[in-house]
């Protein structure tokens, strides 16, 4: 099953005060998952911003445009990172599942058990 991770920005990711690093997303992208941005400014802004940081995003939406998810990688898991209510209840809304972004950190062994350490998780 594919399974999809849509990240919001601002204190989620690491560049915005969050715990989630770029090295997490790239690790993430190289092992097969799919992974996007949905935050509260223009996907192109968002994708943008990826592309500066090196990474080329699956998908780049709005928060209001999520629901886009489940046409774009019917079924699919799929999992909205975020750091407040708007961001569960966004998930909520689109029947996704959702995770703090210090709830995703600490699973992140699970999803690539061979490529995470302790000091990995540090980064």
């Amino acid at each position: 099953m594919v399974k999809v991770f849509s990240f919001d920005r601002d204190d989620t990711l690491a560049l915005s005060s969050g715990p989630i690093t770029l090295e997490m997303l790239k690790k993430l992208k190289e092992k097969g998952y799919v992974i996007g941005t949905g935050g509260g400014v223009s996907g192109e802004e968002q994708a943008r911003q990826w592309r500066r940081w090196g990474i080329e995003p699956d998908f780049a939406l709005t928060k209001s445009d999520l629901g886009k998810l489940r046409e774009l990688y019917p079924g699919a898991e799929i999992t909205h990172v975020g750091d407040d209510q708007v961001d569960e209840e966004i998930a909520e809304k689109f029947g996704y599942n959702y995770l703090t972004p210090e709830e995703f950190v600490s699973r992140l062994p699970q999803l690539i058990p061979t490529s995470f350490s302790s000091s990995f998780i540090d980064i």
